[in-house]
Protein backbone atom coordinates (compact mmCIF):
# COMPACT_ATOMS: atom_id res chain seq x y z
CA UNK A 1 0.00 0.00 0.00
CA UNK A 2 0.98 3.71 -0.28
CA UNK A 3 1.82 4.70 2.88
CA UNK A 4 2.16 8.41 4.33
CA UNK A 5 5.71 8.32 5.85
CA UNK A 6 6.09 11.31 7.61
CA UNK A 7 5.06 12.32 11.32
CA UNK A 8 1.17 13.97 11.94
CA UNK A 9 1.54 16.73 14.35
CA UNK A 10 -1.88 17.90 14.49
CA UNK A 11 -5.39 17.80 13.94
CA UNK A 12 -9.03 18.85 14.60
CA UNK A 13 -8.89 17.46 18.08
CA UNK A 14 -13.24 18.60 18.58
CA UNK A 15 -14.70 18.61 14.98
CA UNK A 16 -18.46 18.86 16.92
CA UNK A 17 -16.92 22.71 17.02
CA UNK A 18 -15.16 23.15 14.00
CA UNK A 19 -11.85 23.85 16.34
CA UNK A 20 -8.57 22.82 14.54
CA UNK A 21 -4.83 22.99 15.64
CA UNK A 22 -3.98 25.10 12.62
CA UNK A 23 -1.16 26.18 14.69
CA UNK A 24 1.24 22.33 15.22
CA UNK A 25 1.91 22.66 11.50
CA UNK A 26 5.17 24.67 10.39
CA UNK A 27 6.35 25.83 6.61
CA UNK A 28 6.33 23.15 4.32
CA UNK A 29 4.66 20.48 6.40
CA UNK A 30 1.59 18.55 4.48
CA UNK A 31 -1.93 19.48 5.46
CA UNK A 32 -4.41 16.43 5.10
CA UNK A 33 -8.40 17.54 4.16
CA UNK A 34 -11.12 15.14 4.14
CA UNK A 35 -13.91 13.60 6.48
CA UNK A 36 -13.78 10.55 8.45
CA UNK A 37 -11.51 8.62 6.33
CA UNK A 38 -9.14 11.07 6.40
CA UNK A 39 -9.35 11.68 10.33
CA UNK A 40 -8.34 8.00 10.75
CA UNK A 41 -9.24 5.59 13.96
CA UNK A 42 -9.86 6.33 17.59
CA UNK A 43 -10.48 9.74 16.96
CA UNK A 44 -6.86 10.86 16.72
CA UNK A 45 -4.67 11.92 13.81
CA UNK A 46 -1.86 9.55 13.95
CA UNK A 47 -1.90 8.35 9.91
CA UNK A 48 -3.55 9.35 6.84
CA UNK A 49 -4.07 6.27 3.84
CA UNK A 50 -2.97 5.93 0.22
CA UNK A 51 -0.23 9.01 0.33
CA UNK A 52 2.31 7.47 -2.11
CA UNK A 53 5.95 8.86 -0.05
CA UNK A 54 7.22 11.78 -1.36
CA UNK A 55 10.89 10.92 -0.61
CA UNK A 56 12.20 12.16 2.81
CA UNK A 57 10.43 12.02 5.40
CA UNK A 58 8.13 15.38 5.90
CA UNK A 59 5.80 15.87 8.89
CA UNK A 60 1.92 16.90 8.48
CA UNK A 61 -1.41 18.27 10.35
CA UNK A 62 -4.50 16.03 9.87
CA UNK A 63 -7.40 18.42 9.42
CA UNK A 64 -9.98 15.71 9.27
CA UNK A 65 -13.31 16.12 10.31
CA UNK A 66 -15.91 13.48 9.92
CA UNK A 67 -18.38 13.73 8.14
CA UNK A 68 -17.75 16.51 6.21
CA UNK A 69 -19.25 17.22 2.28
CA UNK A 70 -16.70 17.98 -0.19
CA UNK A 71 -18.18 21.98 0.60
CA UNK A 72 -17.56 21.55 4.22
CA UNK A 73 -13.89 20.20 3.27
CA UNK A 74 -13.57 23.59 1.13
CA UNK A 75 -15.17 25.76 3.97
CA UNK A 76 -12.39 23.56 6.22
CA UNK A 77 -9.04 23.94 3.73
CA UNK A 78 -10.23 27.80 3.63
CA UNK A 79 -10.16 28.43 7.01
CA UNK A 80 -7.36 26.19 8.41
CA UNK A 81 -5.22 25.50 5.11
CA UNK A 82 -5.09 27.92 2.90
CA UNK A 83 -2.11 30.50 3.21
CA UNK A 84 -0.62 29.02 6.32
CA UNK A 85 2.65 28.41 4.88
CA UNK A 86 1.99 24.25 3.79
CA UNK A 87 3.61 23.13 1.13
CA UNK A 88 1.44 20.26 -0.18
CA UNK A 89 -2.25 19.78 0.03
CA UNK A 90 -3.54 15.82 0.24
CA UNK A 91 -7.26 16.09 -0.54
CA UNK A 92 -9.85 12.67 0.15
CA UNK A 93 -13.40 14.05 0.55
CA UNK A 94 -15.93 12.91 -1.77
CA UNK A 95 -17.88 10.26 -0.15
CA UNK A 96 -20.01 11.85 1.88
CA UNK A 97 -21.20 14.65 -0.84
CA UNK A 98 -22.39 11.49 -3.38
CA UNK A 99 -23.77 9.48 -0.37
CA UNK A 100 -25.96 12.52 0.76
CA UNK A 101 -27.44 12.65 -3.08
CA UNK A 102 -25.06 14.82 -4.99
CA UNK A 103 -23.71 13.67 -8.05
CA UNK A 104 -20.29 13.88 -9.50
CA UNK A 105 -20.48 17.06 -11.13
CA UNK A 106 -21.91 18.79 -8.26
CA UNK A 107 -19.26 17.04 -6.16
CA UNK A 108 -16.60 17.80 -7.95
CA UNK A 109 -17.43 21.87 -8.16
CA UNK A 110 -15.92 21.81 -4.53
CA UNK A 111 -13.21 19.68 -4.61
CA UNK A 112 -11.83 21.22 -8.29
CA UNK A 113 -12.33 25.17 -5.89
CA UNK A 114 -10.18 23.66 -3.25
CA UNK A 115 -7.23 21.93 -5.89
CA UNK A 116 -7.35 25.41 -7.83
CA UNK A 117 -6.82 27.73 -4.50
CA UNK A 118 -4.34 25.73 -3.11
CA UNK A 119 -2.55 25.47 -6.99
CA UNK A 120 -2.79 29.61 -7.10
CA UNK A 121 -1.16 29.74 -3.62
CA UNK A 122 1.87 27.64 -4.74
CA UNK A 123 1.06 24.50 -2.76
CA UNK A 124 1.34 21.06 -4.64
CA UNK A 125 -1.74 19.05 -4.32
CA UNK A 126 -2.35 15.14 -4.34
CA UNK A 127 -6.37 13.95 -4.86
CA UNK A 128 -6.46 10.66 -3.23
CA UNK A 129 -9.53 8.72 -5.42
CA UNK A 130 -12.82 8.15 -3.48
CA UNK A 131 -11.75 4.83 -1.33
CA UNK A 132 -14.09 1.33 -1.89
CA UNK A 133 -17.14 1.58 -0.30
CA UNK A 134 -19.61 -1.13 -2.55
CA UNK A 135 -20.59 -2.94 0.24
CA UNK A 136 -21.36 -0.01 2.82
CA UNK A 137 -25.03 0.20 3.84
CA UNK A 138 -26.20 3.14 1.61
CA UNK A 139 -24.48 2.43 -1.79
CA UNK A 140 -26.12 2.17 -4.51
CA UNK A 141 -25.07 1.11 -8.13
CA UNK A 142 -26.06 5.06 -9.49
CA UNK A 143 -23.88 5.86 -6.66
CA UNK A 144 -20.87 3.92 -7.74
CA UNK A 145 -21.27 5.52 -11.49
CA UNK A 146 -21.15 9.21 -9.74
CA UNK A 147 -17.95 7.72 -8.04
CA UNK A 148 -17.03 6.50 -11.02
CA UNK A 149 -17.37 9.49 -13.16
CA UNK A 150 -15.92 11.88 -10.45
CA UNK A 151 -12.67 9.65 -10.67
CA UNK A 152 -12.37 10.41 -14.31
CA UNK A 153 -12.62 13.52 -13.49
CA UNK A 154 -9.96 13.84 -11.10
CA UNK A 155 -7.61 12.36 -13.59
CA UNK A 156 -8.19 14.71 -16.06
CA UNK A 157 -7.62 17.51 -13.96
CA UNK A 158 -4.31 15.67 -13.08
CA UNK A 159 -3.35 14.82 -16.64
CA UNK A 160 -4.07 19.24 -17.61
CA UNK A 161 -2.07 20.35 -14.30
CA UNK A 162 0.42 17.44 -13.68
CA UNK A 163 3.21 19.99 -13.21
CA UNK A 164 1.19 20.58 -9.74
CA UNK A 165 -0.62 17.55 -9.40
CA UNK A 166 -0.91 13.84 -8.53
CA UNK A 167 -3.73 11.43 -8.64
CA UNK A 168 -3.76 8.83 -5.77
CA UNK A 169 -5.66 5.51 -6.89
CA UNK A 170 -6.95 3.52 -3.52
CA UNK A 171 -7.92 0.38 -5.95
CA UNK A 172 -5.82 -1.52 -4.30
CA UNK A 173 -7.14 -2.08 -1.00
CA UNK A 174 -10.62 -3.15 -2.89
CA UNK A 175 -11.76 -6.34 -4.65
CA UNK A 176 -14.76 -7.09 -6.84
CA UNK A 177 -16.82 -5.03 -8.80
CA UNK A 178 -18.21 -2.81 -8.16
CA UNK A 179 -15.43 -2.44 -6.01
CA UNK A 180 -15.13 -2.73 -1.99
CA UNK A 181 -12.76 -2.95 0.68
CA UNK A 182 -11.40 -6.38 0.92
CA UNK A 183 -11.77 -8.30 4.08
CA UNK A 184 -8.51 -7.63 5.29
CA UNK A 185 -8.58 -4.10 4.99
CA UNK A 186 -12.44 -3.35 6.18
CA UNK A 187 -13.52 -1.71 9.20
CA UNK A 188 -16.39 -3.19 10.03
CA UNK A 189 -18.81 -0.71 8.02
CA UNK A 190 -17.72 -1.71 4.50
CA UNK A 191 -16.71 2.09 4.51
CA UNK A 192 -13.70 2.86 6.57
CA UNK A 193 -10.67 0.96 6.23
CA UNK A 194 -9.12 -0.15 9.18
CA UNK A 195 -5.39 0.08 10.32
CA UNK A 196 -3.76 -2.78 7.70
CA UNK A 197 -6.00 -0.74 4.82
CA UNK A 198 -4.27 2.64 5.55
CA UNK A 199 -0.75 1.07 5.81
Amino acid sequence: ANAWNGVIKGGCADPTAGKCDVNTGAPGDVVFIGDSITRGDAQSPTRFPFVASTGAKRSGVNLGITGNTAAQCRTNFEANGLGKGYSTLVLLCSVNSINNGLTDAQTWTDLQAIADEARLSGMKVILVKTTPWATYASWSAGKQTFTDNLWTTMQAYCSTNSATTTCISTDSIGTGSPLQLAAGNNRGDGLHPNAAGGA
